[in-house]
């Protein structure tokens, strides 16, 4: 047994080692927006939006996942030749939920996001999820052109940032970052202090303080909107509301009369009630 499982993950790796990065891909990324909705019994996935970003922070090595861990994954295609070129597990607040009474209920839809290496000619990107049996099945296929001009490329809400730790490369080290939900904007020296206290705690444990060489670690203040999650807000023509999720300056927001609604924050106020 041994023997196999050597020979196995040799096989592996050197698959993952024919993937050359530059052969297939720009040093950017490519973000997949989507919707994850469904309940217990059932789930699909619906189309959000393309977008390119500017930088690849992710491995330029390796790009095949040899280990299929989490509830979900993701691979791409090239379209031309038909070969694998990234792969990457993932789970989501999605399965989750899928674990609550609720969803025995109710469908809800998540907002998720899956980013690779922005492509050099067109590929086909498969979503998969496990069945009860624990295999994966294909979720959801669909064919992208990176010179598709619907493709989004209008600069994000910039954010400020800290840098605790800085050993180099991103492509080569691993990457934390620290986003501060529930602080506000009149909070973040209570949120830096908060990170450092996390930053010496979790680096003076076993086996981080071994290989804290092979981490970035990144805090982000988000000045970008003053609202929280659970938080009372409204809005001069819904009324009254709770915001439930929060994507850059848009907020998610459960009004009382109206229901679900996705509205940019500068159109919401804070509220008592």
């Amino acid at each position: 047994m041994k023997r196999f499982v050597i020979i196995l993950l040799f096989l592996v790796t050197n698959l993952s080692a024919q993937i050359k990065f530059e052969d297939f891909f720009l040093d950017k990324t490519l973000r997949f927006d989507y919707y994850h909705t469904g309940d217990a019994k059932s789930q699909s996935i619906v189309f959000g939006e393309l977008r390119e970003e500017p930088y690849w922070g992710g491995p330029k090595k390796n790009l095949i996942d040899p280990f299929n861990f989490g509830n979900y994954k993701y691979e791409v295609y090239d379209k031309e030749t038909g070969k694998l070129i990234f792969s990457k597990g993932y789970s989501t607040l999605f399965a989750e939920w899928l674990t609550t009474p609720e969803a025995k209920k109710i469908s809800r839809a998540f907002h998720e996001t899956v980013t690779f290496p922005f492509p050099k000619r067109e590929v086909i990107l498969k979503l998969y999820s496990r069945d009860r049996k624990n295999n994966f099945v294909l979720n959801y296929e669909i064919e992208i052109d990176p010179d598709n001009p619907f493709i989004k490329k209008d600069k994000t809400n910039s954010f400020s940032s800290s840098k605790f730790i800085d050993n180099g490369d991103p492509s080569q080290k691993v990457d934390i970052v620290i986003i501060p939900e529930g602080y506000t904007g009149n909070e973040l020296d209570k949120f830096k202090k908060d990170v450092e206290k996390f930053v010496k705690a979790l680096f003076g444990s076993s086996p981080y303080k071994e290989n804290i060489n092979n981490f970035n670690k990144i805090s982000y203040s988000n000045n970008n909107t003053i609202f929280k999650v659970g938080e009372s807000v409204t809005h001069d023509d819904f009324g009254n509301g709770k915001v439930i999720h929060i994507e850059d300056n848009k907020l998610i927001i459960i009004f009382k009369k109206y229901g679900e609604k996705k509205i940019i924050d500068k159109f919401i106020k804070k509220s008592n009630g």
